[in-house]
């Protein structure tokens, strides 16, 4: 089968290695892959991406797959299983069988999504935060659109304003045109807050309408900065309207349906299903130890394979970890953003969304995460986890780095925003582009410098807690790296770094700290980076 056009060739071990490395440092599972079945799942479902994901090819057998990776038939079973809970794949039994590359459905992301937040204890206003951000995504596209189609507005009288944004919302996002920012609206549209009855929605329209004139007389900024409001201002309404319905009591994210956990073929669903009922998930994150592999098997009846297949899922999950010796066993732990970055991805690839969309997705996604992370930080003080990733910056400095050694970095950044939904949506943008790039790169000094540079002032602006600077410099970030990027490809497409009579000499750096300064200014005259102020200076 012919490869995809957003399946790029990947010729030798190195290089699939190389991809690989980038691909768990974007998506932050380096630690997940030490156990056998999980990092043989991964392998899988890495080789899935790599061959432009045909669904319905076969794979081999259990035996075959066993055979192939070196691995028991019991780690070849659990691997399974993983794959289909994670509906990527299902083994078909039978003379003709094997294992059949599917894909995830929205409903299935969408109900991942939902047990992932409840597990987290995230409360319903980072569900909101993240739903607003994308489309306020779509609105900084739509804005930049030359081919301006702008959405209608027919607002029901009586109707309540909540009700009539999210119509609104469909219709900006159908106006966008970006499929990623599209599918993942729909995937966490089913998980907001029932619409509640406030108020009408009179004086919602005068408001849309004055969004819609800023765009059509080319207001961009002004735009955004009034849907950006509007949006968050609507659902916050309604969210506090749902509290007081529950008598101000704490209103939890609900886990999704059961109906996954009755599947007959896997009673390890059944049994996570059971353990995440039975722990409040406000006392999930604390480490609350449910038992070994030997009372698990008591207390839910089912032999020990069963409940080894469960604990691998949970540790695919991020949902719990297992500790070794007498009298520990499965505990539970608050779950990162990795799996459900990987499983964006996949859904992402699977569903053959264009890389346009997915490079647009990235941009925009970024700056909103940006933007974020400056409104968060005025609220909460984050001085000091605005110097965590300075610290982090500095180590960068001492020469060329690969890019999945700013992959960390670039975490760190997000985690800023204080939105595991919204950093788990950028980071599946990003482990989609991480395999369309062949191999992975290895930036010279100075490339690394002015990543350094403008990072560093996006932290200020996010510290600073200026949401509109932080946009405009997470933009031009973007830009600046875009064009290195381009550089090194074109100008040194066999060499990982920069020789000595390169662009810039290591000798010419300037020794003030390592500041990337001068090396900015001759990245200016040379069309790389224009307008970065570095160190209060315009460049």
């Amino acid at each position: 089968m012919s490869k995809t056009p957003h399946s790029p060739p990947v010729s030798t071990d190195e290089e699939r290695e190389g991809l690989s490395v980038l691909y768990a440092s974007v998506v932050g599972d380096e630690a997940v892959r030490t156990k056998l079945p999980l990092t043989v799942a991964h392998e899988l479902e890495e080789r899935f991406i790599r061959e432009g994901w045909p669904h319905g090819r076969l794979y081999g057998t259990e035996a075959e797959l066993a055979a192939f990776y070196g691995v028991g038939r019991d780690v070849m079973r659990e691997t399974v299983r993983v794959l289909e809970v994670r509906e990527t794949a299902v083994m078909r039994r039978g003379a003709q069988g094997g294992l059949e590359l599917r894909g995830p459905t929205a409903l299935h992301v969408t109900r991942m999504l939902q047990g992932f937040s409840h597990i987290a204890a995230l409360p319903w206003s980072d569900l909101l935060d993240a739903w607003c951000a994308l489309h306020v995504a779509a609105m900084r596209q739509l804005a930049e659109s030359t081919d301006l189609s702008l959405p209608v507005l027919d607002v029901a009288p009586g109707e309540s304003a909540v009700a009539a944004l999210r119509r609104f919302a469909q219709r900006l996002m159908a106006c966008a045109g970006n499929t990623v920012l599209t599918r993942f609206a729909e995937l966490l549209g089913p998980m907001l807050p029932p619409v509640m009855n406030c108020r009408p929605s009179g004086w919602f329209e005068p408001l849309l309408r004055a969004v819609i004139a800023d765009l059509r007389q080319g207001r961009a900024l002004e735009a955004v900065r009034r849907a950006e409001r509007l949006f968050r201002a609507v659902e916050r309404h309604n969210l506090q309207a749902l509290r007081r319905q529950q008598g101000d009591r704490p209103v939890d994210m609900p886990l999704p349906p059961d109906d996954l956990a009755r599947h007959p073929r896997m009673p390890a669903l059944s049994v996570m299903r059971g353990l995440m009922d039975s722990v409040d998930s406000r006392d999930w994150a604390r480490g609350v130890p449910i038992g070994n592999e030997l009372d698990l098997c008591e207390r839910f009846g089912v032999d020990r394979s069963v409940i080894r297949q469960a604990i691998r899922m949970m540790e695919d999950a991020g949902t719990a970890v297992t500790l070794p010796g007498r009298g520990h066993g499965l505990v539970t732990r608050r779950p990162g953003t990795a799996s459900i970055s990987r499983l964006l991805c996949i859904f992402l690839v699977s569903q053959r969304v264009p890389k346009a969309d997915v490079e647009s997705a990235f941009r925009q996604l970024s700056i909103e995460v940006a933007v974020l992370g400056a409104g968060k930080a005025v609220r909460r003080g984050d001085a000091a986890a605005v110097r965590v990733v300075e610290e982090h910056l500095q180590h960068l400095l001492s020469g060329q780095q690969s890019v999945s050694a700013l992959q960390p970095i670039e975490r760190l950044q997000g985690c800023l925003a204080g939105n595991d939904l919204l950093v788990a949506c950028l980071d599946g943008v990003k482990a989609f582009l991480s395999w369309d790039m062949g191999e992975q790169l290895m930036l010279p000094y100075w490339a690394v410098d002015l990543y350094v540079a403008a990072t560093q002032a996006v932290l200020d602006a996010i510290a600073d807690g200026e949401r509109a600077e932080a946009a405009r410099l997470q933009s031009q970030k973007l830009d600046v790296m875009k064009r290195c990027r381009d550089l090194i490809g074109s100008a040194f497409p066999s060499q990982p770094a920069a020789p000595a009579g390169a662009i810039f000499s290591h000798e010419a750096k300037d020794k003030s700290h390592g500041s990337a300064q001068p090396h900015v200014r001759k990245a200016r005259r040379l069309g790389i980076v224009g307008g970065l102020d570095v160190d209060g200076q315009d460049v």
